[in-house]
């Protein structure tokens, strides 16, 4: 059994040592009102839905007990502390009661081997949907913590997660495993980092982000100019628009290097994006730079001192009560993106080509995590692969996400190998993967 709790997502699976996935289940909690997620309100939701999903998996998997399983893993790091918390408190508790070995598990390490469970994608699609899997959704309110005690034990109410049962087409074949060793460009939205992996646990560090994650990168300017769905959101809305229409840079792209920053980016599409609302701003009247002077300090006025609008000043409150036709929208996006993922695979050429000259042995590239599934970076990463005669691996989009799946799957790549992994600490929410090559780059 593996178990995820390391953001946002719930997630519990149970997968047999041959691969073949048996269930699936994950409930992701949405934090619109919030902007973002809350640590302590995703403590609550991973704390009130763990156990039901526990429940579901083992009834979906046909076992009578946790006493049947071979192990669980579960992550421990990296993550938000309190997230990680309850979901290793949780897998501890079980198997101590049933006597089951603990295993932890990295939760970057996981998203990279995803894509050792199989070489084939057709193989990886069929088995997830004869998998029994659930997922359910909820929109998190300001009043979580009001409504839902810190307690292990409280349940979802079980009609409301849909279960598609677990369906046998054909006997489950073994399948041939990507193998090592690999390039792997790990992208989410806690993590942008390139490694170079030689086999299990032989992991070296290339480059990784000093700043903010990509996917990070992305929800954050998705809630700057009002895109629902964060990352994913923004891939649909810049699907539509002009990603020539403004100039934003593109990081380091004068300078040869591994490492990642999207600050910079970030801060010139908001500077844009402030731009085009200080010139519609510009030219609106009078009555209606009042109204929306108004309206800033009705929606603000617990922050703004209602004697700064004496005068009528125009205030940059009343400015960001502009907003931006939907083309213009899809068009900051796109452009966005477009520098994004430039960004991305110039940072994977140079890895590429370091490996050609220190790593000849590597001939493949996996590109993993939460923006692994964005359509138009898997196509730019193809032809960055292509010019090189690499070959290229992605998983699906259910293994790109946080799931569990990559959890257990990454305990079974571990003992399957002997390879021990000892429950040394709690958890560790900064958790590293693998070692740095600074020494050896300089």
């Amino acid at each position: 059994m593996g178990i995820d709790t390391s953001c946002d997502d719930t997630c519990v699976s149970v997968v047999a040592s041959n691969g073949q996935i048996i269930a699936n289940f994950r409930h992701t909690s949405l934090y619109r009102e919030h902007g973002g997620v809350v640590p302590h309100l995703a403590k609550r939701q991973h704390a009130r839905h763990l156990p039901t999903l526990i429940k579901r998996a083992l009834q979906a998997s046909g076992l009578q007990s946790a006493k049947e399983l071979e192990g669980i893993a579960v992550t421990v790091g990296p993550g938000l502390g309190p997230c990680l918390g309850v979901g290793f408190r949780g897998a501890r508790a079980i198997c101590a009661q049933n006597n089951v070995p603990l295993i932890p598990i990295n939760h970057i390490e996981a998203h990279a081997l995803a894509a050792r469970i199989c070489s084939d994608p057709l193989h990886i699609l069929e088995n997830l949907a004869n998998a029994s899997t659930g997922h359910t959704s909820e929109d998190v309110t300001l009043d979580i913590s009001k409504s839902f005690p810190l307690t292990p034990i409280q349940e979802l109410n079980e009609d409301n997660i849909e279960i598609k049962p677990r369906i046998l087409t054909k006997p489950f074949v073994e399948p041939e495993l990507v193998q090592f060793p690999f390039l792997a460009l790990i992208v989410s939205g806690g993590h942008t980092l390139l490694a170079h992996f030689s086999g299990l646990g032989d992991i070296e560090r290339i480059g990784s982000s000093r700043d903010d994650a990509c996917g990070e990168a992305f929800d954050k300017i998705a809630r700057l100019v009002k895109i629902a769905d964060g990352g994913r959101g923004l891939e649909q809305v810049a699907a539509l628009g002009n990603q020539d229409r403004f100039a934003l840079p593109v990081p380091y792209k004068k300078v040869f290097g591994f490492d990642f920053s999207f600050s910079g980016l970030k801060s010139a599409t908001r500077r844009t994006y402030e731009r085009i609302q200080a010139e519609k701003f510009y030219f609106l009247s009078l009555q209606e730079k009042e109204k929306l002077e108004e309206l800033a300090y009705e929606k603000g006025k617990d922050l703004v001192r209602k004697n700064a609008y004496i005068g009528r000043k125009h205030l940059p409150e009343a400015r960001d009560m502009i907003e931006l036709d939907h083309q213009t929208v899809a068009d900051l996006a796109a452009c966005f993106q477009k520098s994004s993922l430039e960004h991305l695979t110039d940072r994977l050429s140079n890895s590429i080509n370091w490996c050609q000259k220190n790593r000849p042995l590597t001939k493949t590239v996996v590109i993993c995590g939460g923006v692994a599934s964005n359509e138009v970076l898997k196509a730019k990463a193809k032809k960055v692969c292509s010019d090189f005669e690499w070959k290229l691996i992605v998983p699906p989009s259910e293994l790109c996400v946080d799931n569990a799946v990559m959890i257990a799957w990454a305990a079974i790549e571990y003992v399957k190998n002997g390879i021990p992994l000892q429950c040394e600490h709690d958890i560790e929410p900064r958790m590293l993967l693998g070692r740095p090559l600074n020494e050896e780059m300089t």
